[in-house]
């Protein structure tokens, strides 16, 4: 029998059931031995050991509930242990380290789909589920009307679809909470999302350690968003691990998506970690591309049994003019132009091929006009542009108001190339390409 010898170590009760879940016994001693086995084994983990520090991993809150408990140590495991040691890493932060990575890889619950329904995730009666909300982009896909009216759609069109293919994924709003079809596919210009999705769908213990090295800190956040500037260099065939933390970190703790405004607490930033593990499941077997949104719907407007779920910048909304990283010099700006372009394609999938489109805009003026006098005009024009590129040609919408306060905010449309419950037609007959 090999030599071994007791080492104590210090445990909050919370991260110690999650232990003994992850290895299927109800001895802390032997999950614990089984643990730092696997996690000392991967050379990445004792690579990056010395970025941790044990404030990182357990809040002032934890450590006062913390309990002794004790493990027989084989010669070869301390070995091991002894090899990513210092005398600032001992043998106790080795295993909350393990503890704490075995939290963030197996806490979370996996996403279901409930069965007669395509919703994924059950809406409060106070506000729209944000459990699986990583990115604090803007965006109005959380909204809870919104969501209400996206799940209202799937469950009343009677329709089945092969495949989905989401042209502007943004910050996953629809991907997350919907799945329209089994084989899906999602696409954004930005590569720094596409990156992120991949890191997180490919390599999401490897990110989780990463973001957990960094102490959050207006300082730390503020080197962060310098290095953000050098604008990391980014491809649409690898993965750039250290460009996926940098821009999470920099979004989990900014105000909204300015990326410049530092604003969190260390509590808040563990707890939206949580997602990482249940985006990493719903992102099993997708499809990311990060290429220009009309290229992808070219590539697949033929595809038989197909849904393209659009979501485009608003009118007069240029949300890519400074932010994107983008793979080629392609023109940023989505403007009217493009959303011409973008009707007539979505009109010939459906027309010539048989496939269908769920299409998301907005008939209100940008906030820029809620002031002046002449908003109402503004409206009537901005719903006019809309008209000109879907009435008469034989689609279906709704209107969802946006309220705050009880009052309407905006007002968004959905227009579809299919019926369902409540649809109005959108104008009689059909129009000329």
């Amino acid at each position: 029998m090999p030599k071994s010898k007791i080492k104590t170590f210090s445990l909050q009760p919370k991260i110690i059931k999650l232990l003994c879940n992850c290895f299927n016994t109800e001895n802390i001693s032997e999950a614990v031995y089984k643990g730092l086995i696997g996690f000392l084994s991967n050379t990445f983990y004792g690579e990056h050991m010395d970025d941790f520090a044990l404030h990182q991993l357990l809040t002032v809150e934890e450590r006062t509930t913390i309990k002794k408990y004790s493990v027989r140590i084989t010669k070869e495991l301390e070995q091991m242990i002894n090899i990513q040691t210092t005398t600032d890493t001992i043998f106790n932060v080795v295993v909350i380290m393990l503890a704490n990575y075995l939290y963030y890889s197996n806490s979370a619950p996996s996403l279901t789909m409930p069965a007669k329904t395509n919703f994924l995730s059950e809406l409060d009666n106070a506000k729209a589920d944000i459990s699986t909300k990583l990115l604090t982009l803007l965006g109005s896909k959380w909204n809870k009307k919104m969501q209400s009216a996206i799940n209202h759609i799937l469950q009343t069109s009677e329709k089945i679809w092969c495949s989905s293919i989401e042209p502007f994924v943004g910050a996953l709003g629809i991907f997350t909470n919907f799945r329209f079809a089994f084989n899906e596919i999602i696409n954004d210009m930005d590569l720094q999302k596409v990156n992120l999705y991949r890191a997180i769908q490919a390599y999401m213990d490897v990110l989780l350690l990463k973001m957990l090295c960094k102490p959050v800190d207006e300082q730390t956040f503020i080197d962060n968003q310098e290095q953000l500037k050098a604008k990391y260099n980014l491809s649409n065939s690898k993965v750039n691990l250290e460009a996926a933390a940098s821009f999470l970190f920099s979004n989990l703790l900014s105000v909204w998506s300015s990326g410049s405004t530092f604003k969190g607490t260390y509590k808040s930033y563990r707890k939206k970690l949580d997602n990482i593990a249940l985006l990493c499941k719903r992102l099993k077997d997708t499809e990311i591309c990060g290429d220009d949104a009309f290229k992808l719907i070219r590539k697949h407007m033929e595809d038989s049994g197909a849904i393209f779920i659009i979501d485009p910048p608003y009118l007069d909304t240029d949300v890519y003019s400074e932010t994107a990283v983008t793979a080629g010099k392609e023109q940023k700006i989505f403007d009217y132009a493009k959303h011409v372009e973008l009707a007539k394609l979505l009109r010939k999938t459906h027309q010539e091929y048989g496939n269908d489109f769920i299409y998301f805009c907005r008939i209100t003026a940008p906030h820029k006009f809620d002031s002046k006098p002449d908003k109402d005009k503004h409206d009537r024009h901005m719903e006019g542009r809309i008209d000109d590129l879907y009435w008469g040609y034989g689609h279906y919408y709704i209107d969802v108001p946006l309220l705050k306060d009880n009052s309407i905010t905006a007002i968004e449309r959905i227009i579809t190339s299919f019926d369902f419950s409540g649809a109005q037609p959108y104008g009689n007959g059909r129009g000329q390409n």
